[in-house]
């Protein structure tokens, strides 16, 4: 894992709050440390899951293919690059 580098610790919060007010085609949703994207269309409870990140990964797992804007792949490699441990603070555990 020396190749990955976290340019800055984004917690699951700060990227759901960050990917949904950038995001057109997706919304995020967190809970206990998995961070789920949904199509919009569909929304969280729909449950199109198009991509989740599990807690102690460090790499997004693809339910389908589509496609993201460059703003959201960089919101998604951002949080994948943090370490889990930081990703979920104690103050910010659901």
């Amino acid at each position: 894992m020396s190749d990955i580098q976290c340019v800055r610790k984004l917690t699951c919060k700060q990227f759901v709050e960050e990917f949904n007010a950038i995001s057109e085609d997706y919304v995020a949703d967190a809970y206990l440390s998995y961070v789920d994207i949904y199509d919009v269309e569909s929304g969280v409870s729909g449950g199109l899951n198009v991509a989740r990140l599990d807690p102690s990964s460090w790499y997004w797992l693809f339910e389908c293919e589509r496609a993201y804007s460059g703003e959201e792949l960089m919101l998604m490699a951002e949080l994948a690059a943090t370490p889990p441990m930081f990703r979920n603070p104690p103050k910010e555990e659901q």
